[in-house]
């Protein structure tokens, strides 16, 4: 099965048991799954397909804490579909709760929109289409959100209002993780493999 790439990571001020060493300055990570570097899906609120039509599609990823923790950084990789990315750049990060059922996205417990993040070029390319180069993105959540150790939840990060690029999360096979996927249509959120 393969999953988005992200990471989580708690207040600095948190030591986690277990917890896997990231690079330099990223202590106390929470989740580790790392790019693939061989795809992605979109994840934008705006973007022209390859016929010209316009949509949006949006995709979350789930995860689950080994222990309670306030999540506030998220680092994630993707790339841009013709490897256009945007001068100005508008992203958006949601925390949902799983919901009742079928445990999809349910209530939404954290939006926050970011226009000022950090996206750095890694210097690899996603084996995809034009051979787009894959970019990190690191985003400081405004305020620690405290999450339940055991309890599932998504997290979904989607570029907003930008019809010229289409933004796409990038796959990662890390952790035991499912995403969804939710679009004009696909009228509810739908598990992708």
């Amino acid at each position: 099965m393969i999953h988005c790439g992200m990471r989580i990571l708690p207040l600095a001020s948190m030591i986690l048991m277990g917890s896997v060493t990231a690079q330099a300055g990223e202590a106390n990570v929470l989740i580790n799954q790392q790019p693939t570097r061989v795809g992605g899906a979109y994840s934008d609120t705006e973007f022209v397909t390859m016929f010209g039509q316009q949509i949006w599609q949006e995709r979350a990823d789930s995860f689950q804490l080994p222990t309670s923790a306030a999540v506030s950084a998220i680092a994630a990789w993707g790339f841009y579909d013709l490897d256009n990315p945007p001068a100005v750049e508008t992203m958006r990060i949601r925390f949902y709760s799983a919901r009742p059922g079928d445990g999809f996205p349910g209530s939404i417990l954290r939006e926050e929109v970011f226009t000022s993040f950090s996206r750095i070029a890694t210097g690899e390319i996603v084996l995809v289409g034009v051979g787009p180069r894959e970019f990190r993105y690191t985003f400081t959540l405004a305020s620690p959100l405290a999450l339940n150790a055991g309890a599932t939840y998504w997290m979904e990060l989607a570029q907003i209002d930008d019809p010229v690029s289409a933004f796409l999360w990038e796959w990662s096979d890390d952790g035991d993780h499912k995403h969804a996927y939710i679009n004009p249509f696909v009228i509810d959120w739908t598990q992708s493999n």
